[in-house]
């Protein structure tokens, strides 16, 4: 998708500096001091607590960093799904705008790594499910809630589009929400 390109030449850089710093945004270290001892994250580094969703490609697992108790969602992807439906550079894209996304409105990307069958994205753990799952459970929203939630993915999109980014997927079940 054309649209995307720019953004992802233009971040080239800035995404390697991350990956080879190994930012670690949970644990909160100056990548500078990361450099020196640069550890590999893994799929170890973790425990699967529950299965939070399913999907195309992969799910999404209720995980617990083990060095420090933090709950997280970890993304599993398939690499032999996304290539049966040769989705890697989609899935790829994806990853990369995640990481990109510093935004309040938008989930973050603490790590990213892979190995032989899967890509593993560890991101932030929204509690509190999404807007669909809200809206089953309520029936609807006061009016004021709802100009609340649209404003707050208004901000977001904002975000992307700053970024050059066009979502293109834009529903309930994509919105998810913090404590």
């Amino acid at each position: 998708v054309p649209v995307f390109k720019p953004v992802i030449m233009q971040t080239e850089a800035m995404l390697k500096l991350q990956i080879d710093g190994q930012w670690d945004l949970l644990s909160l270290h100056d990548p500078t001091e990361l450099r020196k001892k640069a550890k590999k994250v893994s799929i170890r580094d973790f425990d699967l607590v529950k299965l939070i969703g399913k999907g195309g490609f992969g799910s999404v697992w209720l995980s617990s960093r083990k060095s420090t108790g933090d709950l997280v969602a970890i993304k599993v992807i398939s690499k032999r799904e996304t290539a049966a439906q040769k989705m890697i550079e989609s899935v790829m894209l994806e990853k990369d705008i995640i990481q990109l996304a510093k935004s309040p409105y938008m989930v973050h990307l603490y790590f990213s790594f892979t190995t032989v069958n899967h890509l593993y994205m560890v991101m932030e753990y929204c509690p509190s499910g999404d807007c669909f799952q809200l809206l089953e459970s309520l029936g609807f929203l006061e009016v004021d809630v709802a100009r609340f939630f649209i404003g707050e993915t208004l901000c977001g999109l904002e975000a992307l589009h700053l970024q050059g980014v066009i979502h293109r997927d834009i529903k309930p079940q994509n919105m998810l929400l913090t404590a």
